[in-house]
This record gives C-alpha cells, structure tokens and sequence, in this order.
C-alpha cells in the first residue's frame, strides 16, 4: 500500500521537478494516518501533516461543499481558429444545456480546458470574459507553467472542452464534540522495520488523540487512537501538537 501510494506521489513531484524534502505530506482518510510515515520515509518527504478528523474528511467535504450544476461542451479546435462571437455562443450553448436553472443568488462560473497541440492532457481556466481570447491564452500559459514548470508562449493551443456552472453556498455546519472514550492511554508490542531495514519488536505507547493539547510532543514509536482512524508514529519520528488540532509528525534522530 505504501509503495502504491508513493509511486502516485512521485508522478505529481519528482516527475514534474519538484523536491519531495521540501514538501510535507497531508495524511487523510481512515488508513492514510497509518501509512503515512512509511510513504514519507520512502520519498524523503520533509514531514507528515495530519488534520483533526482525518477519518471523515470525504465526508466533511462532501457536507461543505456548494450545490452545484454544471454542462460541458467538447471544442476540440485551435484557439487561434475560433472568433470571440464563436467562443460567445460556445459558451451560451452550454449555459442552455445546464440540467437545472441557476437560483437566485448563485454564482456563475465558465471555465475552458486548453492544451498545447499533440499534448494528451489539459490544463483548465478560468474565463472571465468569452470574447477576450487573448487573454484567455494568456492565462493557459502562465497556468500550465505553474503546473508542469515551463510554458511555450508561441506554440499553437487546442481548445478541448468548456464547461459552464453555478454554485450555491453551504449552509454552516461543523463537526459535534465527539461522545465515548477513543483509546485508553497505555503501551503495546508491535513489530516494525529498523534503520536496515530488519524487522524488530518495539513497544509503543498507545495514546488517545484528542488528550494531546497544543505543544504537546510525543516521541515514536507511538499509536495514536481516535474514532475515525488511527494514527502509526514509528521509532525515529516525533508528533507536535499545533494550533487548530493538527499534528506535525517529523523526522528525529533514531
């Protein structure tokens, strides 16, 4: 599992330039606290990075996110090609097509998918103005720089597809304080790999997360327990409690 998820971390990182020892890793879901040191051992990432509630983040997304609706329509033609009242009607063509009439207050948001010519992925904008095509050109280079770290400002662009949506905001809602012990505070065998790369018997301390306050530490190795995950720290690691319920799970000498 480990493995699997490091080989799609180093796509996004070492493929596209990036340093992962500069980068922190954000553990989510159920199993991502478990695994996440292990990940960040093998790719030499800077720190782990585990919010509060990490178990129902999908679920807390899902409960924050707006409504929304949206209509997508395939161009597939150089952006050079189009005229601003062809984008216009492009764009009014898709609005006709949205499954349901935006309420009142929602907002609006148009967006097109653009890539270099012979490129077999799309870097998506956001269009403010249909007509300004200058601009929206503009703005793919500097988007696709950002994301794959160079730009090629005279090379022909294709419009692959727009997309017209509207949004209506959540209404608030947070997380209740949580009811029921989630660990009781003690020590546990468990095996893990040492520094080359034997597999040896530890004791870990077992701690339930939520009694760590601000500034607390704990060194690994270490299970922290909760009712939505639980959270592995091994032997050479250490947790910081931060501000806003996170841990900062670092490196330490072993």
């Amino acid at each position: 599992a480990e493995a699997n998820i490091a080989f799609g971390i180093r796509e996004r990182t070492v493929a596209r330039g990036l340093d992962p020892a500069e980068l922190a890793l954000v553990a989510a879901g159920g199993a991502g606290p478990l695994l996440a040191c292990g990940v960040a051992d093998t790719l030499e990432l800077a720190e782990v990075i585990v919010p509060p509630r990490p178990g129902l983040l999908a679920a807390w997304g899902l409960l924050r996110a707006p409504e929304r609706r949206e209509a997508a329509l395939t161009v597939l033609r150089p952006l050079a090609d189009l005229s601003p009242k062809e984008a216009e009607a492009l764009f009014q063509q898709a609005r006709a097509a949205l499954p349901k009439a935006p309420p009142h207050g929602a907002q609006a948001l148009r967006t097109a998918s653009l890539r270099y010519i012979g490129q077999g992925f799309e870097v998506e904008v956001p269009v403010e103005d249909p007509a300004d095509l200058g601009g929206l050109a503009a703005r793919f280079h500097q988007a696709h720089e950002r994301e794959y770290g160079f730009d090629l400002p005279e090379a022909p662009v294709e419009w692959v597809e727009l997309r017209v949506a509207w949004e209506v905001p959540p209404e608030p809602w947070a997380f209740a304080e949580p009811d029921g012990a989630e660990g009781a505070a003690g020590r546990a065998p468990l095996w893990e790999l040492g520094p080359e790369g034997e597999p040896r018997q530890v004791e870990a301390q077992v701690l339930a997360r939520r009694n760590l306050t601000t500034g607390a530490q704990v060194e690994g190795p270490a299970v922290l327990l909760e009712l939505d995950t639980t959270i592995y720290v091994p032997s050479g690691w250490r947790v910081l409690a931060v501000r806003g319920g996170y841990l900062r799970i670092q490196r330490h000498e072993r």
